[in-house]
């Protein structure tokens, strides 16, 4: 079942009609690594990527999704 959190954050994206940014979605991916204290390998996880992947095919289409741990580190520095 979905929260009305959830909902409401769904309805605001969709409502929105703003495009796809990469720079925007960067900083959420480093915002959400930092808050909830994930490791920055996540990124290399197969089942990460592919959930990513999955849910916006512009991370297919402009590399936005960083592919190593690493990456992780040089973009929070």
């Amino acid at each position: 079942m979905v929260s009305k959190e959830e909902n409401s954050i769904y309805n605001q994206i969709v409502a929105s009609n703003t495009c796809f940014d990469p720079h925007t979605f960067r900083l959420k991916l480093l915002r959400a690594i930092a808050v909830l204290h994930l490791p920055f390998f996540i990124v290399k996880n197969n089942e990460f990527r592919d959930l990513m992947l999955y849910a916006s095919l512009n991370l297919y289409e402009n590399n936005t999704l960083p592919k190593s741990g690493n990456t992780i580190k040089v973009l929070l520095l």
